[in-house]
């Protein structure tokens, strides 16, 4: 794609954006309330963020090597981490999940272990991971599903399926541009039917497989308008089985059925969301939660 070329459709995509020419049947959000750094409690870039059963936020602060946990309207809690734990570093730990019993799981790089912490901060158990191979792992998202941790690594472009004592089961991917290929994988999330969606950033597509490891089809394409995405970076999916796609450049939300048709971007009232480097998003019981890095904040949204 030339230069020239790109420039043009920024530009249409951004008069669009604008101008709010989409179709009447997107969807819409309202503002619940937003988490923000404060003198106290202060952000810097935090990585991601996780849920509990409860509603309870939990939001990876990674350069302070902390997670602070806040309750489901947004009130702060307590923090834990590196220096309520000596032996623990969450230095460049940029992903955390919750299981459905509220523990905590962060990967450790520097140990290649899954640490899990219980909901009031304390270190439950170190759970070493067995990796088939001699490379540095940059894991940028982590899931607990069916008794399996699922990680991206993002600096190799794979997707790591492990058991609970840390043997691997697949690995799928490598650097390209076809399926069950990526370039840049970062975030993922899952239906409720178990199907899994990882972003392919520099691809600027969703991947779907089957918790299995089975690709099943994509999700969007290069482009800036028609259901195209530029930087995908987070992916989240309702109840209804819509999928949520943020591009952190053009901060828009851009929703898609599963099967990849194109509905429209998000709109908060009569006008497109737009928010300032949308990195991660979450859906949890009919709320979006949005994490934007650069702007030290995470807001909550109630789904129409």
């Amino acid at each position: 794609m030339t230069y020239f070329r790109l420039l043009f459709l920024l530009f249409i995509s951004l008069f669009l954006l604008r101008n709010n020419a989409f179709a009447d049947d997107a969807l819409r959000v309202s503002k619940l309330f937003e988490i923000k750094s404060t003198a106290d409690y202060r952000f810097e870039q935090p990585s991601n963020f996780s849920v509990d059963t409860d509603g309870n936020i939990y939001i990876l602060n990674d350069l302070k090597e902390m997670v602070m946990k806040y309750n489901a309207k947004g009130k702060f809690l307590l923090s834990f981490g590196s220096h309520t734990n000596t032996n623990v570093s969450l230095y460049q730990s940029y992903n955390i999940a919750c299981d459905d019993y509220n523990l905590i799981h962060i990967f450790d790089p520097y140990e290649s272990s899954v640490r899990v912490f219980t909901s009031d901060g304390n270190l439950k158990q170190s759970i070493q991971l067995d990796f088939d191979d001699e490379l540095e792992h940059k894991v940028t998202e982590l899931a607990f599903l069916l008794n399996s941790y699922f990680l991206i690594d993002n600096k190799n472009n794979y997707l790591y399926i492990f058991d609970t004592k840390g043997h691997i089961t697949k690995r799928i991917g490598k650097k390209g541009e076809l399926k069950e290929e990526f370039m840049n994988p970062f975030s993922m999330s899952f239906d409720q039917t178990g199907r899994l969606y990882i972003t392919d950033v520099l691809n600027a597509r969703v991947q779907v497989f089957a918790t299995t490891g089975k690709y099943i089809n994509q999700i969007a394409d290069f482009g800036f308008t028609g259901g195209g995405v530029f930087r995908p970076n987070g992916v989240a999916v309702d109840s209804e089985n819509n999928v949520y796609i943020s591009d952190v450049f053009l901060g828009v939300i851009y929703v898609f059925e599963t099967d990849g048709t194109y509905i429209a971007p998000l709109k908060i009232g009569d006008a497109v969301l737009k928010l300032t480097t949308p990195a991660r998003i979450k859906i949890y019981q009919d709320k979006l939660y949005v994490l934007e890095m650069q702007r030290n904040a995470l807001s909550v949204y109630k789904i129409l």
